[in-house]
């Protein structure tokens, strides 16, 4: 399981965030990527966007057995600064 808490500032931003998932990324013990893999967006029940000067959501992944999960930002517009928190853990 694991949750993304996103907030951001700025001025009159506007983006789309989404998750990408896949089975076939690994990295080295060192943590550097040993196969960038094969990402796929992951269906979210709702569309997660940015706007307004700032706010904050969160985005909970509670049932999935993809290995590897990561979250992508694709600005339209407008200026700022997005953060991410990620919380994962084992049930």
């Amino acid at each position: 399981m694991v949750s993304y808490q996103v907030s951001w500032l700025g001025t009159a931003p506007i983006g789309e965030i989404i998750l990408e998932g896949s089975d076939d990324y690994s990295e080295n013990v060192d943590g550097s990527v040993k196969t960038p893999g094969t990402w796929n967006t992951l269906p979210l029940s709702i569309t997660a966007t940015v706007t307004g000067n700032s706010d904050s959501g969160i985005i909970d992944v509670t049932a999935t057995a993809i290995y590897a999960v990561r979250i992508r930002y694709t600005r339209t517009s407008g200026t700022g600064v997005l953060n991410t928190k990620v919380s994962a853990k084992v049930a």
